[in-house]
Order: C-alpha cells, then sequence, then structure tokens
C-alpha cells in the first residue's frame, strides 16, 4: 500500500511524448538574472521533424502559450525550410504571421539555404498566441492546378525555433497564482514540485499527496511534472506541505529568518477587500462608524487602505487590562489640511500625531512626545505603551527611535491606565495595523517596518506573520528565496477536513480568486461513474455516430462551403502511436453537377490528415 500510494505521488502520467519534449525547449540562465527559452516548432509534437505544407496557399498554425510567470522582454524566431525545385522562385513567397500581425514576409527561393530570421514585437504578445507560416506556392504563371503535387513546402520543425527573452515575476500571494504560476497548463516546461513529508508519514498522509497529485495532474493537462518527496523545504523549488493549521506552524519554522515568527499579535487589522471590512487577525471584535471611513485605493500603503474623514474604528474585547505593556504599529499618512491627524490609544491615555508634535497624551492639553515635521507621503510608528509611567513609553518613527519629553501641558497620571477597548480616530489614512500585549525586542521592531517596505516594494501581499498567512484552508506562500516559486499550503483547522479541501481543487475554478486564501465550506463527491463515461469523451473501443455528438446533417453550399468543424475528446490515459489510426466514416450525396476533381479535406487539430476523392468514396462512404 505504501508503495503504491509513493508511486502515485511521484509519477504523473508519464509518456515517452513528454520526455522527449525536453529537448524540444532549451533554457538558459542569464548573469543578470533573466533567461532565453527556446522552442522549437515541433514542441508539441517532438516525433514530428517536419511538415509538408501544400497547395497555393499553405498554412501550418502553432498556438504559443505564455506561462503566467514570463514577462516577456523580446522574441524572435528561426524558420528552416526546403521547397520543391518544381516551384517558380519569382512567384513562390512566405508570409510569416503572429496574431494577425504580419510580421515577415521573403521570397522562399532567397532563404532556402540560410533560413529566415523574424522578430516579434513584445505588444502583439498576449497570454494565448497564434504563429501562422503561409507559403504561397506557385509552379505555373498560367492557369494552375491546385492540387498539384509540385506545390509543396517542408518546414524543418526541429531546427526551427522561437526564443523569448524573460524574466520571472514575482508570484502575488493569491489563489489564482496556483493555477497561472505552480500548477500552469502553459509551460513548456513543467518546475519541479517538493512534497513536504514528515519523516514517518502514515498511509492517510501518504494518499492526501497522492490525491493532490491527481489535482496537479489534471492542471497540467496530465503531463510529467517532476515531483520530489523531502521532510524539508527546498526553497529554489515550488513546495507542498499538507498539514492542519498548529502543527503546519512548527513545519514553516525554517522560515522564520524571513518572516516574524515568536512574537505574533493578538490583533492585526487589513484593508484588501472590495469593502471596508477589514482582514482582521485574531477573535477582537471590531466595529466602524457609519460615516468618516472608507476604503482608499489610490495612493493607498498597499492595495487598499482605510481613509478617515472624522470617523472612528473600535477594537474591543482587548484582553490587556492585566498587562504592563502593549505595542500598537502601523502605517499612516497624514491628512496636510488638518492640524489634528490621528489617535489612536484608549479612554484616555492616547497616541496623537498632530501637525507639529507626535507623542502621547492623557487629556486634551498634553503631549509627552517629539516635535516633528511630517511630510505628506507614507510613514511607520511603532508606540509602546506603559500601564504606571508615560516615561517608560517609547515611539519609533520609519525606524529610528525619537526621544521624548514633555511638549505641551501638565500629564495627568490617573488617566494612565488600558481599557479592554481602544479607538483609531481623526483625520488621514491608515494600513497594517498589528497590536501587541507586550514590548516588541528590536529584531521585531526594525522587521516591521523593513519587511513591510520590501513587500511594497515588490507588491507582495502585505501579511508580515506566519499565523496570518494560515488564516484560510488553502493559503499560497511566497517563496522568500526564490519570490517566483509558490508554498502551497493546505491547512485546515482539523485534519478530518483535508481530503475535502484537496477535493475543492478539482471543485473550484482557482484562476477565479484573485485574493489570499481559500475556504472550503463542503465538498459533494459524486457518486462513482462507469470507467471512460466523462461527458465529452468518446471511448475508443465503440463507435460514436456524430449525432451522438451533437451534429445533425449539414448541407455545403458554394464555392468556398464553410468547413465542418466536429470536436471530440480523447481520454488523457491513451496514447497514440505513429501507426495508430483513428477510423471516421462519411456518409454523404452530392449533385451530378459536382467536378470529377472536388476533393476533401480532412484535418485534426489544424493538422492536415487525410485528403479523400469525393467520386471514388461516395458508393463506400
Amino acid at each position: 500500500m505504501r508503495l503504491l500510494l509513493l508511486f502515485m505521488i511521484t509519477t504523473t502520467f508519464l509518456s515517452s511524448i513528454e520526455i522527449e519534449k525536453a529537448q524540444t525547449v532549451k533554457i538558459k540562465e542569464l548573469k543578470d538574472g533573466t533567461m532565453m527559452v527556446k522552442i522549437a516548432l515541433n514542441y508539441e509534437n517532438p516525433i514530428e521533424m517536419s511538415r509538408r505544407i501544400r497547395g497555393v496557399d499553405g498554412i501550418y498554425n502553432l498556438p504559443l502559450p505564455i506561462p503566467g510567470s514570463w514577462k516577456v522582454l523580446s522574441a524572435k524566431g528561426y524558420l528552416s525550410y526546403s521547397p520543391s525545385i518544381l516551384l517558380q522562385k519569382d512567384h513562390s513567397a512566405g508570409v510569416i504571421n503572429f496574431n494577425n500581425m504580419n510580421i515577415k514576409q521573403f521570397k522562399l527561393f532567397k532563404y532556402e539555404k540560410t533560413g529566415v530570421k523574424f522578430s516579434i514585437n513584445p505588444k502583439y504578445i498576449k497570454e494565448y498566441n497564434q504563429l501562422r507560416i503561409e507559403m504561397i506556392q506557385h509552379y505555373t504563371d498560367k492557369c494552375e492546378d491546385g492540387a498539384s503535387s509540385q506545390l509543396w513546402t517542408d518546414i524543418n520543425l526541429i531546427d526551427s525555433y522561437i526564443e523569448f527573452h524573460i524574466e520571472k515575476i514575482a508570484i502575488p500571494e493569491e489563489i489564482h497564482s496556483l493555477t497561472t504560476h505552480m500548477i500552469d497548463g502553459k509551460q513548456y516546461k513543467i518546475e519541479p514540485i517538493n512534497y513536504v513529508i514528515s519523516k514517518k508519514p502514515t498511509d492517510k498522509e501518504l494518499l492526501h499527496y497522492a490525491h493532490i497529485t491527481g489535482a496537479v495532474a489534471n492542471s497540467i493537462q496530465y503531463r510529467m511534472a517532476p515531483i520530489s518527496v523531502s521532510n524539508s523545504l527546498e526553497l529554489k523549488e515550488h513546495n507542498v506541505i499538507v498539514s492542519p493549521k498548529e502543527s503546519m506552524k512548527q513545519k514553516l519554522l525554517s522560515l522564520k529568518p524571513h518572516f516574524l515568527f515568536d512574537n505574533d499579535p493578538i490583533y492585526s487589522l487589513h484593508f484588501n477587500k472590495k469593502n471596508l471590512q477589514p482582514l482582521i487577525h485574531n477573535s477582537i471584535n471590531l466595529s466602524l462608524s457609519s460615516s468618516g471611513v472608507a476604503l482608499l485605493s489610490k495612493k493607498a500603503f498597499h492595495g487598499k487602505s482605510a481613509s478617515l474623514e472624522g470617523g472612528k474604528i473600535r477594537l474591543s474585547k482587548l484582553p490587556i487590562l492585566d498587562k504592563d505593556n502593549v505595542t500598537v504599529a502601523f502605517w499612516f499618512k497624514a491628512n496636510s489640511k488638518r492640524t489634528k491627524y490621528l489617535e489612536f490609544g484608549f479612554e484616555n491615555y492616547k497616541l496623537t500625531l498632530n501637525k507639529r508634535d507626535i507623542g502621547f497624551s492623557t487629556h486634551k492639553g498634553d503631549i509627552y512626545g517629539k516635535r516633528v515635521k511630517l511630510n505628506n507621503g507614507w510613514h511607520h510608528i511603532v508606540a509602546r505603551f506603559n500601564s504606571q509611567d508615560i516615561r517608560k513609553n517609547s515611539l519609533y518613527l520609519d525606524g529610528k527611535k525619537l526621544k521624548l519629553r514633555r511638549v505641551t501641558g501638565k500629564i495627568k497620571k490617573e488617566n494612565i491606565a488600558f481599557t479592554s477597548s481602544a479607538d483609531i480616530s481623526g483625520y488621514g489614512a491608515i494600513d497594517q495595523l498589528y497590536f501587541f500585549d507586550k514590548t516588541l525586542d528590536s529584531k521585531t521592531r526594525s522587521k516591521l517596518y523593513k519587511l513591510a517596505k520590501q513587500y511594497k516594494k515588490k507588491s507582495y501581499k502585505e501579511a508580515l506573520f506566519i499565523s496570518e498567512k494560515l488564516l484560510h484552508d488553502i493559503n499560497v506562500l511566497i517563496n522568500p528565496i526564490s519570490p517566483d516559486k509558490i508554498i502551497l499550503l493546505i491547512s485546515p483547522d482539523e485534519e478530518s477536513k483535508i481530503t475535502d479541501v484537496i477535493y475543492g481543487f478539482y471543485k473550484k475554478d482557482l484562476s477565479l480568486y484573485f485574493r489570499q486564501g481559500l475556504n472550503i465550506d463542503a465538498v459533494t463527491i459524486p457518486p462513482k461513474a462507469d470507467a471512460y463515461s466523462a461527458k465529452d469523451y468518446i471511448p475508443v473501443d465503440t463507435d460514436i455516430s456524430f449525432r451522438e455528438l451533437g451534429y445533425e446533417t449539414t448541407v455545403l453550399r458554394g464555392w468556398y462551403p464553410p468547413s465542418i468543424s466536429i470536436d471530440f475528446k480523447v481520454y488523457p490515459d491513451h496514447y497514440f502511436n505513429s501507426k495508430d489510426t483513428i477510423e471516421a466514416h462519411l456518409n454523404y450525396v452530392f449533385p451530378t453537377t459536382v467536378n470529377s476533381d472536388s476533393v476533401s479535406n480532412i484535418f485534426i487539430n489544424d493538422k492536415f490528415a487525410k485528403q479523400i476523392d469525393i467520386m471514388e468514396t461516395s458508393k463506400t462512404g
């Protein structure tokens, strides 16, 4: 059983085509951190070495998707081909088209020995792209037979290529990053994934990872995924960890140098949601005033911030009445048109941010702090409150400690006390608020400021604590060593819910979730179906009529009648080699006026498969 599970984990629908495909994609890392990715034109089917394009106007189409983790800096290509020697040299030409944009025209015999080089303007490149190579071929300048065997050009697919100059982009901590980065079906070369498994895994744990392997295979279209199994994070690869929340924190200890861990706040507040309801860490109650508080998107600190115009945000049920010290840290942006900016504090004991000074106050007439002059940008504040002596308080502005003194008024010692609720009020904007029931050490204070700046610069999500990053059943964590890699955390509250959460990968379209975290409330697993009975898939050992696929009798008229397109799917565990065939029987009736040289061309996936003589096959179908 255990050997079978390990086999399921590390084997993802391998095929000889996938092994050969590695030879069609070559990646070269450059000193500046960018990469050159060279893709041979036979990357879709590495067995196919060349393609013969026939007819007066022969066309070869090739899809070129761009993985979500790429930023394309430039692109170029090379086309190697051999035209028929019977073609006219002056009248035979080629056209290279990218997303319906003509990027190169050339005469066939001018480049027949050297091949054609071309470049692609990055502004033409989209998420999904189409490269079209069109050969305009003539063997005479008089009346010619468009189906003549003289009209052909061979494209050398293994030597022809597209080369992208790319840089890998930092992956956002959002659920849709899973299908647009880690298990992105648009990848040309699937990136390795590391499964972090306990040193003595149970059969149930192995089964969880086996189920994840199926989800991964489904997303990357059943191609080979290089999967490794280890007992620790491999930070140069994508990682997957499955564990309930409490034990997950222990598994993430290796990230301690990169994220805060030991000093989790009792409360944190962020605003990256559609409405004013913030992302709240911990179970403290929050209330917002009905007016005077709104979301700020333009020039926000990160994503969205809270804008206060006389409104109030109240934190209640704070478990701090028996504490000697508490610390609050947040980013703020003052409203320069106001004399009074923002306040954070308890009933009488507050941190006050005014136009000319910052400090602590015990009533409306005093300030124990420092005179400062703030610019109009965002500033970071860390304030420690002592419950007995205001002189034991401390302030850090943008990472620097302020030397405090009595600026105005007289301190009321009887007002120096904590209450079970605290208010944020005034005029200005705030974001990324953390509340601690203790004094912070210097290392944590420094990280609060430096990490937040780093995250803002790199457009990471703003959560700075491990516990914040485990708020949901499915969480995406940025790899702190390689920002273009993902750490996927499957971490429901209870182990019994893990199976449902993993099945959620199949049930949910993860690309639609442009936010961090996803909770799976319930998963309904359908009853077992007969083998090879999935919708839109056809069995290969049974005759299937076109009518069963939803197609009725069709009449084709005119000089250029429209083509008939019949869609069907074959199960991904069926492998077709070059000797296998798919049989199709056409039953048709044509009028006696049709020319004797009329033919029907049959294509599979836009690739020419067969040409039939309508007259010859009319009796047999």
